[in-house]
């Protein structure tokens, strides 16, 4: 269990500098008989105090099959998704992790679907409060295949309806092709769609097939693949076909 913590000072200080600069009006001041501050009190540690001592219970319900329950609170310092995977790099060094285990995040951040990318030896899932479960190896393959081929990146032009026949058939397709990619030339391929998400603001999500549902109509990232296919094509196809 992840949740967001304290932002660095760093990020306090920009934040006070570009209200100030928004919102400054020269020559005004506040009127002290207008606005009076009063004293409130947070219930938010007694909250999570609560949340702790209740995981700590957890793993000695019968019903309960897990072992441990990492917990980073609120005290701890960075967003909630990047403890996470900084925890999971962690924990894959070790000699005791057992590798190609199905992880399941419940997230509502689409910034979960690049960071989990990464990792293209691992199986994961994101699962959203629509209650649908989305597996990163489809969409993965899916951004892997687009790359390999000589058509525009989906989002650039009109698709045919998607049925559970067309679904598992593009799956082959996709599976066809990527099977003939090394690891080395899939991870740096990932690793630099990951890295242009960052630029575009993952946010933005394309229209990707398998997370359409989202709700985003946004374009403008399969514009950017698009790009990158079309400079990395002679060399993607060169790796592939030898």
């Amino acid at each position: 269990v992840f949740l967001d913590g304290p932002c660095p000072a760093i990020r306090f200080q920009k934040l006070r500098e570009r209200w100030f600069v928004s919102s400054h009006i020269e020559g005004f001041t506040i009127n002290p008989n207008e606005f009076v501050l009063e004293e409130s009190q947070s219930n938010e540690d007694g909250a999570h105090a609560s949340l702790e001592k209740y995981l700590k219970r957890l793993i000695n319900y019968d019903n309960v099959q897990a072992k441990s329950v990492i917990y980073s609170s609120v005290t701890t310092p960075g967003e909630a998704k990047y403890k996470y995977f900084d925890y999971f790099r962690e924990m894959k060094s070790h000699p005791d992790f057992v590798p190609s285990r199905r992880h399941i995040i419940l997230s509502n951040t689409n910034e979960m679907f690049f960071l989990a990318l990464q990792f293209i030896d691992e199986k994961f899932y994101i699962l959203k409060s629509n209650h649908v479960l989305y597996d990163i190896d489809l969409l993965r393959n899916f951004i892997l295949y687009h790359m390999a081929i000589e058509e525009p990146f989906p989002g650039l032009y009109e698709q045919d309806p998607i049925t559970p026949e067309s679904q598992q058939k593009r799956q082959l397709q996709y599976q066809k092709i990527v099977s003939k990619m090394s690891y080395q030339l899939k991870q740096q391929i990932i690793n630099d769609v990951v890295a242009l998400s960052i630029v575009v603001s993952s946010e933005n999500f394309p229209p990707f097939n398998y997370i359409k549902k989202l709700g985003t109509s946004a374009s403008t990232f399969s514009k950017v693949l698009d790009a990158y296919r079309k400079l990395n094509q002679p060399y993607i196809a060169c790796q592939i076909n030898g």
